[in-house]
């Protein structure tokens, strides 16, 4: 998450100082250091899924087999081979103050893994009577059928744009080539925050996955009392929670771009203008979703149990 955000900054700040040649190559450096780490992440968890499962399941928990939990790691890792590099494309459409891009790419997504899991899972369980295990893989891997029907709409979205930046870096008389150490160096820097922040909230249910369920067989209470235990308040009451935060963090990305140029252009009025415009429309909208949580609480979380 950090650094395809820190692009769209980047891109942001180079774009409004005329320097389209550095976006670009800041954009390239992106995608390939993306498709790398991606690649490097899909190989640890393809073949370190008998470690992963081992590290997170309690051995003594009947009701799912280590090699079950095994073969559902393996089949969402194939997500991480186009993930990556597909956010930084979206990071950089942001840092063009496009954000047309990154919101149907998003809904195409969803629809796509969506679609496929449903249309699959019916056809293992209902058509064909598989187990379970191979239907909640399947269900996993349609993460990657996902990826790919976003990156096939963020590719149509580059080919018809990119005439027009193509035009903008023909334009640019003076091309400065920093150095591509220094390129990743303020990268880093910029993703630094964003990578804090946006893995604070995984970290903590880590620690939950890893120790909740051991802990539970260890006083005796596993089976269905610990996965009941553990998905009112880190799956479903979870999933709930993230409501009011998508949205404040959807409104977030997609003022960074404009906020960022003001900076750049030294423009302090309009900074302090959008910064406290920002703020107010995330209050807007989130505080009311979070009162509206607390005291609806027990009639939305009752729903999701019903259903």
């Amino acid at each position: 998450m950090g650094v395809p955000l820190a692009v769209s900054k980047f891109v942001s700040k180079y774009n409004s100082l005329d320097d389209y040649y550095t976006s670009m190559r800041i954009f390239k450096l992106g995608t390939v250091l993306m498709f790398i780490t991606g690649i490097v992440a899909f190989f640890i968890m393809y073949f370190g899924a008998d470690v992963i499962a081992k590290l997170f399941l309690a051995e003594e928990k009947k009701e799912i087999s280590l090699e079950d939990a095994a073969h559902v790691i393996q089949m969402v890792s194939f997500a991480l081979i186009i993930i990556p590099s597909m956010s930084i494309m979206r990071g950089f459409f942001q840092g063009n103050q496009s954000m047309g891009p990154t919101a149907v790419s998003q809904v195409i997504e969803q629809i796509a893994r969506i679609t496929f899991l449903l249309i699959g899972v019916f056809l293992i369980k209902v058509v064909w009577d598989g187990s379970n295990s191979t239907a909640v893989g399947l269900a996993t891997f349609s993460a990657f059928v996902g990826a790919i029907a976003s990156w096939v709409v963020l590719l149509m979205y580059w080919k018809n744009r990119k005439r027009f930046l193509s035009e903008k870096l023909d334009q640019q008389k003076k091309k400065v080539r920093i150095p591509r150490s220094k390129l990743l160096k303020e990268l880093f820097q910029y993703a630094g925050p964003f990578v804090l922040v946006g893995i604070a909230t995984s970290l903590y249910q880590l620690v939950d996955l890893i120790t909740f369920d051991k802990a539970m067989v260890a006083i005796g209470k596993g089976g269905d009392i610990s996965t009941i235990a553990y998905s009112v308040f880190n799956v479903q009451g979870h999933k709930v929670i993230l409501i009011p935060v998508t949205i404040a963090t959807g409104l977030s990305l997609a003022l960074i771009p404009e906020i960022t140029k003001s900076f750049n252009l030294n423009q302090v009025d309009r900074l302090n203008k959008q910064i406290n415009q920002s703020l107010q429309i995330i209050m807007f909208f989130v505080l009311p979703a979070v009162a509206g949580l607390v005291i609806l609480s027990h009639e939305i979380y009752g729903g999701i149990v019903w259903h």
